[in-house]
This record gives structure tokens, sequence and C-alpha cells, in this order.
């Protein structure tokens, strides 16, 4: 489907490409949420320990339903500074210097203001040479973070109350990264550009998953820019998007457990939480 200004917008699923950094990046970050999830519980809202003798409630309670996004942003930026997995301990093929294998170290930046702008982005993820730590030789990755629903706490012990999918809000940040990112450009490249949205859901017909959630940003993005106006700054050069899922997690957040002395696996999962990193191609 195109919109007047014959904006063309794909999805894509898989691709051989392959983008190294993303691999870690996911897992640390699912780390992150994960840590997020149980610090954020709402222990002391009618859901006291000492009292309940029922310690399932242990695994119901409202976590990451709860975080916003920059708790979880400054989460997995921690993750990533304590962790060994972004200094080095991954290798890949090279051919330099009759190198056989060359490490790869990671830095990342939190809030980084755009160049002569008022905005900021969320995350930038950078190589970086550990010989010149400061040196700025690799391309940049942009990362705009969001969840897929704000939800209000509840106080009566009732799950928290969801709002609406951010549907429009993906979409504003995926044309603030495509504005902006020539103010990142290094070594005369443009930076990559990703979005990176979590939601928690209940195994029910009336949930997104992350598919089904990206193909209502897709349209999102359609309507969006047949508003907009080159003389508001837009880049108006813009024929086609392609929104490449470069990976989706999946994490458990409530489940009831079998008996003890079943011999089936059947734990039954009430609830999980699916993360996407989504790369924006023009």
């Amino acid at each position: 489907m195109t919109a007047n200004n014959h904006l063309n917008v794909e999805i894509e699923l898989n691709s051989e490409e392959r983008a190294r950094w993303t691999e870690p990046f996911m897992e640390l970050a699912l780390r992150a949420i994960r840590k997020v999830h149980h610090d954020h519980l709402l222990w002391s809202i009618n859901q006291n320990i000492d009292l309940d003798t029922d310690f399932s409630r242990i695994n119901m309670g409202n976590g990451i339903e709860l975080a916003d996004e920059r708790l979880v942003c400054a989460a997995i930026s921690q993750e990533l500074i304590s962790s060994r997995h972004s200094t080095g301990v991954y290798f890949e093929s090279s051919k330099t210097k009759g190198s056989e294998n060359a490490r790869r170290y990671y830095k990342l930046e939190r809030e980084v203001k755009v160049p002569g702008g008022k905005q900021s982005i969320d995350l930038i993820s950078q190589r970086m040479d550990p010989a010149d730590p400061n040196g700025d030789i690799y391309k940049k990755s942009l990362i705009e973070a969001k969840r897929g629903r704000k939800r209000k706490a509840r106080y009566d012990g009732k799950e928290a109350k969801p709002g609406n999918y951010q549907y429009n809000a993906v979409a504003i940040d995926i044309f603030k990264l495509i504005d902006n990112r020539m103010g990142f450009k290094v070594n005369n490249e443009n930076p990559n550009m990703y979005v990176l949205v979590w939601d928690a859901v209940s195994y029910s017909e009336t949930e997104k998953t992350a598919y089904t959630f990206l193909k209502e940003v897709k349209e999102k993005l359609i309507t969006i820019d047949s508003a907009r106006t080159s003389d508001e700054g837009h880049d108006r050069k813009i024929g086609k998007i392609t929104l490449l899922m470069r990976d989706v997690k999946w994490l458990p957040l409530s489940w009831i457990d079998p008996e003890k002395d079943s011999e089936l696996l059947n734990l039954n999962v009430q609830s999980a939480l699916w993360l996407m990193l989504v790369e924006i191609k023009t």
C-alpha cells in the first residue's frame, strides 16, 4: 500500500546479511529486562509475601509492564557495561594484517543529543578501537526504544491496566531516526537505524505478537508520511522504508507450575514478553 506521496513500506523477516553486534546486544537486553521485571515488582501492594501462604503469586506481579523506556535503557546500558560479551570475547573472521581472527569491542551511549537539534537518541551503539577508545572510525547504530503499550498500576492486587498500542509513537520514532541520521555520519557513512520494542502479552487471541505489531506500525508510517511537508525540514526524498526484523526474543513472565509428581513437561505459561529489534532501511 502506498500513500499519495508514493511511500512504500515493506517488512522483511529474514536476511542473509548479518549484523554481528545485534546478537550479544539482544541477549544482554533480554537479561536486563529480566532484572527490571523482578526489581520492579509491586511486592508491597496487596501482595504481602510474609502473610500470603500462596507463594505461587511471587511470579504473578507486574514488573516490566510498569517500567518506562528510560529505566529499561538504563538497565541495558548497565548490563552492557558490566558484561564481558560487549568487550571483545567474541570473534569474527578478519583478513587484515594476516590476522585470522579479530576481536570486536563496543561502546553504548544513552540520551545522545542530535547535533544542532533539540531531540535526543535513546541509545547509540558503536564499535570502538581499544587502542583509541575516543576514536570515531566505525559506523554508529542509532536505537530508539519504546514500550508496545503503556500501563497503569492498579492497587487492588489486579493486573496493571493496559493502554492503547503505541503504533503511532513507534512510527514517529522511525521518522525521527531518518530525519536526524545525517548528524551522526562517520567517515561519510550514514548510521544504521533501529527501533527496540517490547510488550508483555497474555495468551489470548486479542494480544499482538511482534509481527502483528510491526504490521500496524507499517500502516502508521504511510499515514504519517502523507502529512509530512518539506518545509518542516523533513527528508522528502524517501520513497521506500524497509522494516527488517533482526531478532525477536521471548521471556516467560508468569506461569503455573506442574504437579510435583508430573511426568509431563506441562508448564502452563500465562504471560510472556516479546522483545523485537527492527532495522530501518531507506
